[in-house]
């Protein structure tokens, strides 16, 4: 089915594609759509008692100067939570506890009319539902496949994927979790006698392996003029990950730094590739 987007009246074609891209930030009309959804889905005639905002606040420590026998008014929850964040995290908290698949449906449905880059994540990946970025399609999905026939490795890609795209962003925390997964396969499969392995020791590991006539290893996508150039693919992957990861060299200033968000989630997707091949035996020792 064709879907045909909404372009207002006097719109200029060269400010079409600045007016669709997605917003970090909830425009006010969308803030006031969400508000009055929260209202309607879990209250009453437009409000309901403090008590799910207090047990929210609770659970997420957070500081309220709501009473418990009070109301709110569906129209007053931007005054509580002023900022996209802060309101999204209500949302989050409300479908983990009370949600339903159709309530999931009305709020993606809601954020995408708002152009927001937010969206509701699938029922099973990430588990329970969260407030995610929106993706291209089918970027989440195959994670989410990946996650699903690697019990070993999902646990850490699953933790890597909700900190570089969800609410609460830690970089940092989303790409060693990334390396870790990534680690739970690699390490004992090539380095099976190391007493304690990291991708560093096991990426080098496998290339010293694979150096000149030696071929002990052997990549699905093969090169059969060159061998050494076919397992080089997962080498050269692993390295980037392993040297990407800035905050953990120690020392030396130059470095060392904060990884930003975008290296992070650059990070996780790699990361969910080699986990996906080394699950599936594409790197085969010979």
């Amino acid at each position: 089915m064709t879907t045909t987007r909404f372009i207002p009246f006097g719109l200029e074609d060269d400010n079409v594609e600045d007016f669709f891209a997605l917003t970090e930030n909830l425009s006010e009309a969308t803030t006031k759509l969400l508000c009055d959804w929260i209202g309607d889905a879990y209250g009453d005639r437009g409000h309901f008692a403090t008590t799910i905002i207090v047990e929210y606040s609770s659970e997420a420590r957070l500081t309220t100067p709501l009473e418990t026998n009070n109301i709110v008014y569906a129209h007053e929850l931007s005054f509580y939570y002023p900022t996209t964040k802060q309101l999204l995290g209500l949302v989050q908290y409300l479908l983990f506890k009370y949600g339903t698949n159709d309530h999931a449906r009305e709020i993606d449905a809601l954020l995408r009319r708002g152009h927001a880059a937010w969206t509701v994540s699938e029922p099973d990946f990430p588990n329970p539902r969260r407030i995610i970025r929106r993706l291209p399609e089918g970027v989440a999905e195959t994670v989410h496949d990946v996650v699903s026939r690697s019990e070993q490795a999902g646990g850490h890609l699953t933790k890597a994927w909700n900190c570089a795209y969800g609410l609460d962003e830690d970089a940092s925390v989303a790409y060693s979790s990334a390396i870790k997964a990534v680690e739970t396969l690699a390490c004992p499969m090539i380095e099976e006698t190391r007493a304690k392995p990291t991708l560093g020791t096991t990426y080098r590991a496998l290339r010293d392996q694979n150096k000149g006539s030696k071929t002990n290893w052997t990549f699905k996508i093969d090169n059969p003029d060159d061998a050494e150039k076919s397992v080089f693919t997962i080498v050269s992957m692993m390295e980037t990950l392993w040297h990407g990861q800035m905050d953990r060299h120690g020392g030396d200033p130059a470095k060392t730094r904060s990884v930003t968000i975008e290296e992070a989630r650059a990070a996780v997707l790699l990361a969910a590739t080699l986990v996906g091949w080394l699950n599936d035996d594409y790197l085969v020792k010979k």
